[in-house]
């Protein structure tokens, strides 16, 4: 029997002009990307970088759902079982995309149609050429499964204006097209029925300039307004501890944040203070210093117990009673949450060479 490609690699030739085409084609696992979709992915934008005759290269999806809904958390738990002591590979891998796709050399477009989370924001909206259709669900849900919002997603968070970066990252909440246009998180919109004519637009089209291109082919997305309530969020997400926002939210008359509050009690405690702290120091570092202290936390991280527990929870068992260690915020002190900010060994730091 035939194996079906996880990842499809097309080079398309239309009008003279070359176009290196990516489809992530995992539509069972909603495209969750593995250690070996990540390395050809990472390898292919190599070649075409040395091909002079591809003029740009787009990523996109085969099913209609999900673009990409993370990297797999399943696998990952999976091999923990197996007493594998190569889990921080992947994010080695991953990170290293992430940096190289967001310095690319060639224009590289990303079709966001559907579920794009996690690991999927990684490939994508690190890229310049960021096309939301009226399906994207956009979210980094981490602290659900005792996680982080890792992949570098602190650096464009810690860029939303006001608290809503703050309030994306501790939350897992959802964005639409409207809400990631309006963020400057995505850049362009279109309809996703439009898509498939979008590389013979590209290619008929004499402009030099891609942006020019889709200016001229995208619209404004249904409503420039976030759906989120942003003077709530500015009021309760601008404290420096966890402990004083889930207060403030409680203490509000709004049922919005009493039910945020309660939403935030339900994830990973130490979760919660790692990203919060993450997040504070993003917003002056840049990138490849944000994928740095990434990678340091993804390694401390997966010698303890709460991201383990998390996967188990909601993906494995799928119970959603995770049994968080410590259970509670007042049991976590900033000298344990400063512990996995710590450098690493000079020869296991991440680095882009």
């Amino acid at each position: 029997m035939t194996q079906i490609p996880e990842i499809i690699f097309d080079t398309i030739i239309h009008n003279h002009k070359h176009f290196g085409l990516i489809t992530l084609n995992r539509p069972k696992t909603l495209n969750a990307t593995n250690l070996k979709m990540i390395i050809a992915l990472h390898n292919q934008l190599k070649e075409w970088q040395m091909n002079s005759s591809i003029n740009a290269v787009i990523i996109n999806s085969s099913s209609e759902k999900s673009f990409c809904a993370g990297g797999d958390i399943r696998e990952i738990y999976e091999q923990k079982q197996k007493n594998n002591q190569a889990l921080i590979d992947f994010f080695w891998h991953e990170y290293r995309l992430n940096y190289y796709i967001a310095h690319y050399p060639k224009p590289y477009i990303a079709l966001l149609n559907g579920i794009t989370m996690g690991g999927g924001v990684g490939i994508s909206f690190h890229g310049k050429y960021r096309i939301a259709t009226e399906s994207l669900l956009f979210a980094m849900p981490e602290t659900s499964i005792g996680f982080f919002p890792d992949i570098g997603s602190c650096y464009l968070l810690s860029r939303c204006p006001g608290q809503i970066g703050i309030y994306l990252g501790l939350t897992g909440a959802r964005l639409n097209a409207a809400d990631t246009h309006y963020l400057g998180l995505s850049n362009y919109y279109m309809k996703s029925a439009d898509l498939n004519n979008l590389i013979t637009t590209l290619a008929d089209n004499n402009s030099n300039s891609i942006h020019d291109i889709l200016l001229s082919i995208t619209t404004s997305p249904p409503s420039a307004k976030l759906s989120h309530p942003i003077k709530l969020i500015n009021e309760c997400f601008c404290f420096n501890t966890v402990e004083e926002i889930i207060t403030a939210l409680t203490k509000h008359s709004n049922p919005w944040c009493r039910e945020t509050a309660k939403s935030l009690l339900t994830k990973s405690p130490t979760s919660l203070k790692i990203t919060l702290e993450q997040l504070k120091r993003a917003a002056k570092l840049s990138l490849a210093d944000c994928l740095i202290m990434d990678y340091r936390i993804a390694n401390h991280l997966l010698n303890k117990y709460d991201f383990y527990e998390g996967v188990r929870a909601l993906i494995i068992d799928k119970d959603n009673q995770p049994n968080w260690q410590p259970a509670k915020l007042t049991a976590i002190a900033a000298t344990d949450i400063n512990a996995y900010f710590e450098p690493l060994a000079e020869q296991d730091e991440l680095s882009f060479d």
